[in-house]
């Protein structure tokens, strides 16, 4: 008796499932059909259209690409400009650095280089993520932690100038005033610290 009612609920639950789905389905038929035999419009008409309603719907959901695209390079931008500002803040404090801060500007600099994944290779967010994030090893490393030895700029920020000139390589004239100083402290490094140590070798 129970395993009957069990049936009858569970045909009954499935049936008010579907049967929208079908009326659905069998309502968009007879429009259909209603107005090919109204004279309204024609098969090939109807076709038009509904292509038509499919390309509109894939231009939205690029748009919908683009503008979330948008949003995550703003959002990147966000996370650097932070980073930047507090190094900015900590060097003209002139204090020591302590673990909290350094742990902070840390998340920060993996965060916006964990979601600069997610961009479009010639996003300039990009290739600013990658240049802080090899500074912010460079600094650690050099400034709080003492090294003597130090990574050459070729190999540190290697990727960080692949993306630029990819960036650029058509037109460099809108570059930021940011970007500028960054390619400029960059080539600067690499003229002086990677001619040094080749000169140690």
């Amino acid at each position: 008796m129970n395993r009957n009612k069990f049936f009858r609920s569970s045909f009954r639950n499935l049936f008010a499932v579907v049967l929208p789905a079908v009326l659905a389905s069998f309502q968009y038929a007879c429009s259909t059909i209603v107005l090919v035999s109204e004279g309204e419009d024609s098969i090939e008409d109807i076709a038009v259209a509904v292509a038509d309603v499919a390309i509109q719907q894939s231009l939205n959901i690029q748009d919908l690409d683009a503008k979330l695209l948008q949003e995550l390079s703003a959002e990147v931008g966000e996370h650097l400009d932070s980073f930047r500002t507090e190094l900015l803040n900590w060097e003209y404090s002139n204090r020591k650095m302590d673990d909290t801060l350094r742990q902070r500007l840390s998340e920060i600099i993996r965060e916006a280089n964990w979601k600069s994944v997610g961009l479009d290779q010639l996003d300039p967010q990009r290739a600013r993520a990658s240049f802080y994030s090899s500074y912010w090893k460079d600094f650690q490393e050099r400034i709080i932690e003492g090294r003597s030895e130090c990574r050459m700029v070729s190999s540190l920020y290697g990727e960080t100038l692949e993306r630029y000139k990819e960036i650029y390589k058509d037109d460099a004239s809108n570059v930021s005033h940011e970007e500028a100083f960054i390619l400029i402290e960059l080539a600067h490094q690499l003229i002086n610290r990677d001619s040094n140590l080749y000169e140690a070798f």
